[in-house]
C-alpha cells in the first residue's frame, strides 16, 4: 500500500563552505565526548504556508549552509577516534549533505499525526550512505521539503556529540541570516517527561535526573556564540511511596533544589568525574530525564 506520506526527492549533494577553511583537528571537550551522547538526533521544523509562500526556503539553506560552513567549519569534517576513545573532529571541508524535496501532503496534515510518527519521518528526514557512520560519516544532514500548501519543513540529523539543541538552533539562525544576504552570522561562533515502563515498589528508589544549561553557571560563563553541549546532570533521589503521595509542589523542589546544586565548582567536579572514570555509563533504571 502506498504511503501516505510521499516526497519526490532529488539525489543528496553536497554542500561545502562557500570559502576556504582550515584543515587541522578539533578536540571535543568532555562534556561533548561522552557515550551517551555518541548517537544520531533526528529534527523536524514545520513552517506554514505564510512563510513558505513569502521566501525561497531551498535556495536560502542552501546558499545559507555553504556561507554558514566558513564559520561553523568544524561541521563539515568528519569524527575520527584517537587512543582512549578520545573523539576528535578532522575539520576537512567535506560538507554536509542537502536534499531538496516535494511533498504531496500539507502542515496541517503533519499535525495531526504523533509526534515522530515514522512514516513521515521516513520521508522528510532522508538518509545517504555513511549518514549511519557515527565515524567518518556526515555531521550533520539536512533536507527541506516544500508542502502542497505552501509550507515546507526543515529535517535534519544531526551527530549528537557536535551540537546540542541550542548549539543547533545557533547554527540554523546563522543559516537563515546568510541565506538572506548576510556577510557574517549575528552571532559568531566559538566552539521531559519521563513515564514509568512498571510499576515499582514503594520502597524502590527513584530519581530525577535534572539536565540544566551552563553556559551561564560557569565563572567565567562560556563566550557568547559556543555551540558544544553545554548540558550537566545532577541527581534527586527519592521512594515511589513518596512520589506518589506527595503534592506535586513535593517533586518541583526536588527538580529546583538539584538545580540549584549546579554551580561552578559543581560543573568542574562532574567534569573531572567524567575523566576520571572513562565515560560512566547513564543509570537508566527506574531514573527520569528533566530538563530545565
Amino acid at each position: 500500500m502506498a504511503s501516505l506520506f510521499e516526497t519526490q526527492r532529488r539525489e543528496p549533494e553536497l554542500i561545502r563552505p562557500a570559502g576556504p577553511t582550515p584543515h587541522k583537528f578539533k578536540n571535543l571537550s568532555n562534556l561533548d565526548d561522552q557515550d551517551v551522547l555518541r548517537i544520531q538526533t533526528k529534527v523536524l521544523l514545520v513552517y506554514g504556508s505564510d512563510l513558505g509562500k513569502s521566501t525561497e526556503p531551498v535556495r536560502i539553506v542552501r546558499d545559507g549552509l555553504a556561507k554558514a560552513l566558513v564559520f561553523y567549519y568544524p561541521l563539515a569534517g568528519r569524527l575520527r577516534e584517537w587512543p582512549q576513545r578520545k573523539l576528535v573532529v578532522e575539520c576537512t571541508g567535506e560538507g554536509i549533505p542537502f536534499v531538496e524535496g516535494d511533498a504531496d501532503f500539507s502542515a496541517d496534515r503533519l499535525h495531526d499525526e504523533p509526534f515522530g510518527s515514522a512514516p513521515y519521518f521516513r520521508e522528510l528526514v532522508h538518509d545517504v550512505p555513511k549518514q549511519d557512520c557515527f565515524l567518518g560519516g556526515p555531521l550533520l544532514l539536512i533536507q527541506v521539503t516544500r508542502l502542497n500548501c505552501g509550507g515546507f519543513t526543515v529535517g535534519i540529523r544531526m551527530n549528537h556529540v557536535m551540537l546540542d539543541a541550542f548549539g543547533l538552533g545557533q547554527f540554523l539562525k546563522a543559516v537563515a541570516e546568510m541565506g538572506k544576504g548576510a556577510a557574517v552570522p549575528s552571532v559568531l561562533p566559538t566552539w521531559r517527561r519521563a513515564s514509568f515502563c512498571k510499576s515499582p515498589s514503594s520502597e524502590d528508589e527513584v530519581g530525577f535526573v535534572t539536565l540544566v544549561d551552563v553556559r551561564t553557571n560557569v565563572n567565567p560563563p562560556l563566550p557568547k556564540g559556543y555551540y558544544g553541549n553545554t548540558s550537566i546532570s545532577s541527581c534527586a533521589v527519592t521512594t515511589a511511596g513518596m512520589l506518589c503521595s506527595s503534592p506535586l509542589e513535593y517533586t518541583i523542589d526536588l527538580v529546583k533544589n538539584t538545580k540549584a546544586r549546579i554551580t561552578d565548582e559543581y560543573v568542574r567536579s562532574f567534569i573531572d568525574l567524567i575523566v576520571e572514570r572513562g565515560k560512566p555509563p547513564v543509570m537508566t533504571s527506574r531514573f527520569y530525564l528533566v530538563s530545565v
